[in-house]
């Protein structure tokens, strides 16, 4: 998921701001250099705040801001910028930029950026017809307050995606075999939190601890009470086959690579979702906006195989998408 885009033709450049403001103010940050991956990025990622240069050879910053708004209606937008003139600045005041920033004083954008992030969540709050608290922290930082855990939205993000970390060796046979092999592709229905996901909730350790535990508990209770009763009674997902496998030992020319292994894998599919939430400090009022990615068990897994050559390189195939025995 990606909160921050960063456009400039220079692309270490554009690498070298991402990381800045990704390191100060842990929001999710992509750099690109192109207008085609802009534009891509906006249908892919829920993209809050566009940091555009100005001059650019491909397109101006104002015009693909005009491009990108289009996309992502009511999206924050900061012109960074080097060499822009007045009328360029006066365009982009016009176009509907939120903030002009000249490039040597690249070290402002991390508070920037983030107060542009949070005026678009407050923006998106007003919009929202009905919030959820999920959590309740008491006695914050020893005082007699407390802070609270709101869920405004939640969007898709892809409906079938599949962690690349998650494929899963299953069989492997060598040129000239031949076998009959029984697979079993089985996976828990449990949600699966993103990696250090606990650390976006709050700076502080303890009551992001506390905070967590409740909004996994809410979470997970909330998804499975959308289960039907039947896939309550089993946790596990299951799918069993048996097959034969070979591959021909049949004469080959060797000026040509051919296969000498395969290997077949498998990974279970999730609905991507993003979270998006808020903490709001009693007795202060304050609503400090934040996102989580939590992957959804779909009722499908997905296969591939990947041939090895005999020139060392390999050839990796997906072979598609099959329903669980639920």
């Amino acid at each position: 998921m990606v909160n921050v885009l960063f456009v400039d033709d220079d692309l270490e450049t554009a690498r070298s701001y991402a990381e800045l403001v990704r390191a100060a103010t842990k929001l999710r940050t992509l750099a690109v250099s192109r207008k085609g991956e802009a534009l891509e990025a906006a249908k892919k990622f829920p993209i809050s705040v566009v940091v555009l240069d100005q001059k650019m050879p491909e397109i101006s910053g104002t015009e693909l801001y005009n491009e990108l708004e289009k996309q992502i209606p009511g999206i924050r937008a900061i012109m960074l910028s080097g060499e822009a003139s007045n009328r360029d600045f006066e365009d982009a005041i016009n176009f509907g930029y939120n903030k002009y920033l000249h490039k040597s004083r690249f070290r402002e954008l991390p508070n920037i950026v983030l107060d542009q992030f949070r005026k678009y969540y407050a923006q998106s709050l007003e919009n929202f017809e009905k919030e959820i608290r999920l959590s309740k922290v008491k006695r914050y930082f020893g005082l007699g307050g407390a802070v609270e855990f709101w869920l405004v939205k939640t969007v898709v993000e892809d409906e079938f995606y599949i962690p690349p970390e998650s494929w899963k060796l299953s069989e492997r046979i060598n040129r000239g075999e031949s076998k009959t092999v029984k697979q079993i592709f089985e996976t828990s229905k449990e949600l699966k939190f993103e990696e250090n996901w606990e650390a976006g909730i709050s700076a502080n350790i303890e009551l992001a601890i506390k905070a967590a535990h409740e909004i996994k508990t809410k979470v997970t209770s909330d998804f499975k009470a959308k289960e039907t009763f039947s896939s309550i009674q089993k946790n596990i997902r299951r799918f069993e086959t048996e097959t034969k496998i070979e591959l021909s030992d049949d004469p080959v020319s060797t000026e040509k690579p051919y296969v000498r292994s395969r290997s077949f894998y498998w990974a279970p599919v999730f609905q991507k979702t993003n979270y998006y939430m808020y903490r709001k400090i009693i007795p202060f009022e304050e609503k400090i906006p934040f996102s989580i990615t939590i992957l959804h068990p779909a009722k499908y897994f997905a296969t591939k195989q990947i041939d090895y050559l005999s020139n060392e390189e390999k050839n990796e195939i997906y072979t598609g998408m099959h329903p669980f025995d639920d």
